[in-house]
């Protein structure tokens, strides 16, 4: 795993940054509170609620970074969670779990990428 770097410096093209992720237990329509996000408060994983999921979660900072190659403002995703029910060392089934992602994405002037700090 990669040295840990604050929000600017992992994405220097973002001005601003507001999220939501909201949990859904698949299937079974049960959410969990939302979590929020922005740059100044940012958490590049959301780990899964599901107590028979191992390695879950959602990778908030590799969505980011796809979303920021593409200058994308508005992102409204779901995806699935990243784990598997079973045990440690078995996995019988991919988690059901899915994450609702949502909000928007503001960017830094071209030209401002070019100031030093």
């Amino acid at each position: 795993m990669g040295e840990k770097v604050g929000f600017e410096d992992a994405y220097p093209t973002i001005a601003s940054l507001q999220l939501e992720v909201i949990e859904d237990e698949g299937g079974i329509g049960k959410k969990y509170p939302a979590d929020t996000f922005s740059e100044r408060q940012f958490s590049a994983v959301v780990n899964c609620h599901n107590n028979s999921c191992y390695g879950g979660g959602v990778d908030i900072g590799r969505l980011l970074h796809k979303l920021a190659d593409g200058k994308r403002t508005v992102i409204d995703e779901s995806l699935p969670c990243s784990g598997y029910e079973g045990t440690k060392t078995r996995r019988d089934r991919s988690c059901c779990n899915r994450f609702s992602v949502k909000g928007t994405i503001t960017y830094k002037p071209d030209n401002a990428l070019d100031t030093p700090k």
